[in-house]
């Protein structure tokens, strides 16, 4: 004996309209022979609740060999496929569009915080390296040319015996090593980096906003005990229940997996939010399931990792001055920067390579700028100092240079100034 010859498929629709367009479009298209409709009503349970609506009844009538292709084609031409179908084309352009504005926009994109650059490369897809790196090489270009023109219009103007030009050329030697410094993380290890004047502005908004944030605000900075664990209460009245209190979301958790606590398993019933002082706090009910741990995944809990986890929140706030100011901190000593290399995305010799290359074309060109000025005679008391410690910067920027290569880091003379800056970054725990 073979196989059925023929099958009928059954499915509901939501109005006569769509029964029609589905039937007329099945048997078009050969994949059904036959298509009856029939008008009904229908009692069911949806989201909780008890429905009652309207619906036609299609029944189908096709052979075996039919059913994959049918199957596809009812839920392509079903409206809920439609309107999804919308909703994609439509969310593909708009991201499509916003890509190409974004990728003309590129080298502005790389002057932003790091973060920034890499939350648009995450929904736009712009290589947040390559906006670092068209971004850098047109600062570079820009601010070459001012330091040549008005080094030269010193220069001249110092010859002539007139007033000496605008000294805007130290601005221009600040933005020449900013940019080779990106420039080079962005080519050489792909890594994203804001310019200073934009990260400043930007990390001193984030910061008030923050402030402007009450909840936010209770929630980073608590006094009481929910700072240090979850509160865990047994539920009135039922002893196989939790009720646990805390500051901070728990997305890991779900209906789908287990939680074990002290050894025995539970899953989660319910998860709500509540406010108290202005704080909004996060309550979830476990309730006692022996075969929770069974499910599709499992996790421990233990009350006392929101500690872990508001460490792991003061790290991301922190990393964008971290990840901007690498150069910086690669001034300090190999104990430090090891530190900084198990709280973050940071890498010490990396670092150190750029404050020492940041240090090189610093001070060479200050020491140039500074002897040019003093040697045509428009030069000033500012110049004078300048070129001491150009020179030291030089040097000390030199001197590191040999141990770095050997595999060694060690510590800038500059480095004491730049712990200070530093230490809320070292001491994030």
């Amino acid at each position: 004996m073979g196989g059925p010859k023929a099958l009928v498929v059954m499915t509901t629709v939501p109005d006569d309209a769509v029964a029609e367009r589905i039937a007329r479009a099945l048997v078009d298209e050969g994949l059904a022979g036959c298509v009856q409709r029939i008008p009904m009503r229908s009692t069911y349970t949806w989201q909780g609740g008890v429905e009652d609506a309207a619906e036609v009844l299609l029944l189908v009538k096709t052979v075996p060999a039919l059913w994959g292709a049918l199957e596809r084609r009812i839920v392509e031409l079903s409206p809920a496929a439609s309107e999804s179908e919308h909703r994609e084309r439509s969310a593909d352009l708009l991201r499509r569009s916003s890509a190409s504005s974004l990728a003309i926009l590129m080298p502005l994109v790389g002057f932003l915080p790091a973060e920034v650059q890499e939350r648009i490369e995450r929904t736009h897809s712009i290589p947040a390296s390559r906006a670092t790196a068209w971004s850098a090489a047109l600062a570079l270009a820009v601010a070459a040319v001012y330091f040549v023109l008005s080094l030269a219009a010193s220069i001249g103007a110092a010859m002539a015996g007139g007033a000496a030009a605008p000294r805007g050329s130290r601005f221009a030697t600040y933005f020449m090593v900013e940019s080779l410094l990106r420039l080079g993380g962005a080519l050489a290890a792909g890594e994203a980096m804001g310019t200073l004047p934009v990260v400043l502005p930007y990390a001193i908004w984030q910061a008030a906003a923050r402030r402007r944030r009450p909840a936010a605000a209770s929630a980073e900075r608590p006094s009481d005990a929910l700072a240090a664990h979850d509160e865990v209460t047994v539920h009135a009245g039922d002893p196989r229940r939790l009720s646990i209190l805390s500051l901070l979301d728990k997305p890991h958790w779900s209906k789908a997996i287990g939680i074990r606590y002290q050894g025995s398993w539970y899953r989660l019933e319910s998860a709500t939010e509540e406010t108290r002082g202005g704080s909004t706090l996060h309550r979830f009910t476990l309730v006692a399931d022996p075969d929770a741990q069974a499910l599709r995944g499992a996790c421990d809990y233990d009350p006392r990792e929101i500690v872990e986890l508001r460490r792991r929140a003061l790290v991301a706030r922190h990393a964008t001055w971290v990840e901007t100011l690498a150069p910086l901190w690669g001034l300090l000593g190999d104990a430090d920067q090891r530190r900084l290399e198990e709280l973050y995305d940071y890498s010490a010799a990396r670092a150190t390579a750029w404050s020492i290359y940041g240090g090189v074309v610093f001070g060479g060109l200050a020491v140039a700028l500074a002897v040019t000025y003093l040697a045509t005679g428009s030069g000033s008391i500012a110049d004078a100092l300048l070129l001491p410690l150009a020179g030291f910067v030089l040097v000390d920027a030199l001197r590191r240079w040999g141990p770095l290569r050997r595999g060694d880091i060690v510590a800038s003379a500059l480095a004491p100034l730049v712990r200070r800056l530093c230490n809320r970054f070292l001491n994030a725990s």
